[in-house]
């Protein structure tokens, strides 16, 4: 029986991603026969990607999960079990190792898989089981977003991606927006076709670096520098808005005394580059005091990340460029109402590992954890130093990994739950790519005996006698609960017809000039830095690591790919085989050219992947998008230490020398 009658309906996608795109589907017979863009959301306009509309050849993939699989430990196979089985065996874990140990015995980590408010849920379960642990920190944008919340105040907002147009100059600092906000590269193209200035600043010649803009390529990892040469020439030639400054920052003149610390021959030896190229930069802020920064995770994910956050991010205050048409800090946006769900008692999770740092700490609790469940993730892809990990979680007694397809993480589990996906299941979607709240609407009932997580935990709960009011039956009423609660003014049903944007929201960010830091202001000097032991004015120190190998590795996300989702779709044939890109003097003292298979290694382990020789990275560097798994012999992260960043908790990816050979 169909869930929802034949016909077209409003949701939207839930990938952790800056598109957000409301989508219409067609539902035929019980499935999902098409997907387009819908314009109800006035951010994605009715774009959307290739991962959107991959969306009903996904669900029905000949390689998705369809049933519960248990392995056989003895012939390390895995066979089809029922629900009830997997229910039961399940139960039986959770039960021995809270009488045999504690319920700190058993771990659970969760990514970002998909984005839903309803994550939360999970809460109801474990709540109930008792404390177990989890992980804290980020893979992605924490040093980032925690400098520029310590620099502009909560919440993080910024202008409508489409007050671009209204700009005259916008630089694109450590992103990538063709690959990674398409909707904000549509409007950087028309501003750039109507004659505004565009510079691109990426260690590689990335897909932003479209005809007619201005290429900067610093050192990876010396972007904090490179702000640092560009604050002071503002000041030396007296570009700034004194009296902006006075009115909404604090901290200039003493940062002003601490930039003199900075030689500019240190800047240029540091970051590679020409005293030319930082005054042109200079040059077009000159031009262009009112200017848009839009400011990406990319130069963040070094362990100087939070740092260089700080650095980049209050360039625009030097000038004025803030709370007004055309200007303004581009970072993240969620300025929609925080949902809290009210049936979910008080998190008891103990967070004892950080999340990039998971092999290494792992291995140090091991002997203590027995048990791990992991949803919404794929560690041993995206997560770094995979190789340790690997290997600590063989150790493990059991392991359960809720999952669509069978992953690089799935090959060590115990056991592995189908889970459902896109219109499987009703959520709320509310994430930083704008400031709406989405309704991801349940149109078709879950692939054969696929279920949603809270489905799970659901019936796990009902099995192990726990408190129902805590994990009730995900419909409409309790979404229009949920709403109600947090003193949302819209419904369930509305929602289905377009997404939902609070009256405060604004499309001129800070155009009040309130900034919710301790001072009010925008805070170059930010004394909340002291209690995480660092500088309170933006500072660089090297993230170079401490290793002899020659290359420095970086990676970034593919525009057909999100993390490790979306590989089986194989939605781009240009990058359907993983490639390292080499600058053409390191490929030449390495007699490597341009095609060939070439070994990526260190001490920590090797990937094998082709080679493509040129110039669209920096002599000494090599560039590799993520998320291909061993399946392709490509996984970046077993090259890469786990470590944190200096700020927000971070995980610093790029901190990583390689040697490359054919």
């Amino acid at each position: 029986m169909s869930y929802k009658k034949d016909g077209s309906y409003q949701t939207v996608c839930p990938r952790d991603c800056f598109g957000v795109c409301s989508l219409n589907v067609t539902v035929e017979n019980d499935k999902v026969i098409k997907v387009k863009g819908n314009d109800s959301n006035n951010n994605s306009q009715g774009y959307f990607c290739l991962k959107g509309a991959s969306y009903p050849k996904r669900l029905y993939h000949e390689k998705r999960l369809r049933k519960p699989l248990l392995r056989d430990k003895e012939t390390n196979t895995l066979h089809e079990i029922s629900w009830d089985e997997a229910y039961e065996v399940i139960i039986e874990k959770l039960d021995y190792y809270k009488k045999k140990q504690s319920t700190e015995s058993v771990m659970y980590v969760s990514g970002w898989g998909h984005t839903g408010i309803f994550n939360g849920y999970k809460n109801g379960f474990w709540s109930q089981y008792g404390p177990v642990i989890t992980t804290y920190g980020s893979l992605c944008m924490a040093a980032g977003s925690t400098a520029v919340k310590y620099s502009y105040g909560s919440p993080i907002k910024h202008n409508h991606n489409s007050d671009l147009l209204n700009s005259k100059l916008v630089i694109v600092w450590g992103a990538n927006p063709a690959n990674t906000n398409i909707h904000r590269m549509r409007y950087i193209k028309t501003a750039v076709k109507t004659g505004a200035e565009l510079i691109v600043i990426d260690p590689r010649v990335s897909e932003t670096m479209i005809a007619g803009s201005v290429r900067i390529h610093p050192i990876p990892g010396t972007d904090a520098l490179l702000a640092i040469g560009i604050a002071k020439l503002l000041i030396e030639k007296d570009f700034c808005d004194h009296e902006f400054i006075e009115r909404h920052v604090l901290g200039f003149d003493t940062y002003q005394m601490e930039l003199e610390k900075y030689s500019m021959s240190e800047i240029l030896k540091e970051t590679g580059l020409e005293l030319a190229q930082i005054e042109m930069v200079v040059d077009a802020i000159r031009r262009n005091k009112v200017y848009a920064l839009v400011s990406g995770t990319g130069k963040t994910r070094y362990t100087n990340g939070g740092q260089t956050e700080r650095a980049i991010c209050i360039l625009p205050a030097l000038t004025g460029s803030i709370g007004i048409s055309g200007g303004g800090l581009y970072f993240t946006d969620n300025q929609q109402p925080k949902v809290i769900l009210p049936f979910v008692p008080t998190d008891k999770m103990k967070a004892k590992i950080h999340v990039g740092k998971f092999a290494e700490e792992l291995k140090r609790q091991t002997p203590d954890i027995k048990m791990l469940w992991i949803e919404k993730a794929n560690p041993l892809t995206s997560s770094p130093d995979v190789n340790q990990m690997r290997a600590v979680m063989k150790q493990l007694e059991f392991i359960v990994v809720v999952e669509h397809f069978l992953t690089d993480t799935t090959k060590l589990a115990d056991l592995i739950l189908p889970a459902a996906m896109f219109s499987e299941k009703d959520d709320l979607i509310a994430v930083y790519g704008d400031s709406y709240i989405h309704l991801l609407q349940k149109l078709t009932e879950p692939l054969e005996s696929c279920k949603s997580e809270p489905e799970i935990y659901r019936a796990l709960g009902q099995k192990m006698g726990f408190d129902l009011k805590h994990l009730p039956l995900i419909n409409e009423s309790l979404i229009d609960d949920v709403l109600n609660h947090n003193d949302i003014k819209t419904t369930y049903k509305t929602l289905s017809k377009a997404p939902y944007l609070e009256d405060t929201y604004s499309e001129i960010a800070y155009a009040d000039y309130k900034f919710n830091t301790p001072s009010g202001k925008i805070e170059i000097y930010s004394e909340r830095m002291k209690v995480l032991n660092q500088n309170p004015l933006p500072a660089y120190v090297s993230s170079k690591e401490n290793t002899t190998y020659p290359l420095q590795l970086f990676s970034s996300h593919a525009a057909e790919r999100l993390n490790s989702q979306f590989t089986e779709m194989k939605l781009s044939k240009r990058n359907s085989k993983p490639t390292v890109q080499i600058h053409t003097a390191d490929a030449e003292t390495r007699h490597i050219k341009d095609g060939d298979l070439v070994k990526i290694y260190n001490d920590r382990g090797e990937i094998k992947v082709l080679c493509q020789v040129g110039e669209d990275v920096l002599k000494g560097c090599i560039h590799l998008s993520e998320g291909w798994g061993d399946d392709y012999h490509a996984s970046v992260n077993k090259l890469i230490k786990g470590r944190s960043t200096d700020i927000g908790d971070g995980t610093a990816f790029h901190n990583c020398l390689v040697e490359v050979k054919k």
